[in-house]
C-alpha cells in the first residue's frame, strides 16, 4: 500500500509539472509578451575567428564587414576560401595591405589625425560581421584585453548593425 500511494503522489507530481509546462510554453509563443532573441557570446581571438570562419562558410548572398586591419589581416586568409564566388563582399577598414579580393568593394575609413599618435598605434581587435543581412557578429578586444564577440540572428540585432554599417559607409572612401 505505500508503494501505491508513493506511486500516485509521483503521478500528481508529473501531471502538475506537465501542466506548469505546458503554461509557460503556451506564454513563451503567445504573441502579447513580446519577442525573445537570442544572442550568443564567444570569447577569445581563436575562438572568434574559428566561429566567424565557420557562420560565414554558409553565407549565400552578402557579406558586409566592418573591421581593423589588425583583425582582418589574420582573419581573411582563413575565411576567403570559404565564401562562394557569387557572394557579394563589402569591407570596410582603417587600410588595407596586399591584392583584394576579387570582386570585393573596398571602403577605407578616414585618417585619424585628431587623434593623438600613440591610440593610433594600438591593436584593436573590432569588428562587425554581417552576413546576408540575416545574421550579425560583432566583436571588441583591445591590445591587452581578450576579445569578445556577441552573435545573433535576431532581426532586431541584425537591423542595427545594417545601419551602423550604412552610416559608416558613408563616411569612408570608396577604393
Amino acid at each position: 500500500e505505500g508503494i501505491d500511494r508513493m506511486l500516485r503522489y509521483i503521478e500528481a507530481d508529473a501531471q502538475r509539472a506537465r501542466e506548469a509546462l505546458t503554461e509557460i510554453y503556451r506564454n513563451r509563443t503567445h504573441p502579447e509578451h513580446g519577442r525573445q532573441e537570442l544572442i550568443w557570446t564567444i570569447n577569445g581571438e581563436e575562438t572568434i575567428r574559428s566561429r566567424l570562419v565557420e557562420i560565414t562558410a554558409g553565407t549565400e548572398h552578402s557579406l558586409d564587414i566592418v573591421s581593423s586591419y589588425a583583425f582582418l589581416g589574420h582573419t581573411l586568409p582563413a575565411l576567403l576560401p570559404k565564401i562562394r564566388e557569387n557572394v557579394t563582399l563589402r569591407i570596410i577598414t582603417d587600410h588595407w595591405e596586399g591584392k583584394l579580393p576579387e570582386g570585393a568593394e573596398l571602403y577605407l575609413l578616414p585618417p585619424l589625425d585628431h587623434i593623438h599618435s600613440v591610440h593610433r598605434k594600438l591593436e584593436e581587435t573590432a569588428g562587425v560581421f554581417i552576413i546576408d543581412q540575416t545574421s550579425a557578429l560583432v566583436l571588441m578586444g583591445g591590445e591587452f584585453i581578450s576579445p569578445t564577440a556577441l552573435y545573433s540572428e535576431s532581426q532586431g540585432f541584425v537591423n542595427f548593425f545594417i545601419r551602423y554599417w550604412d552610416f559608416i559607409e558613408k563616411i569612408s572612401k570608396k577604393s
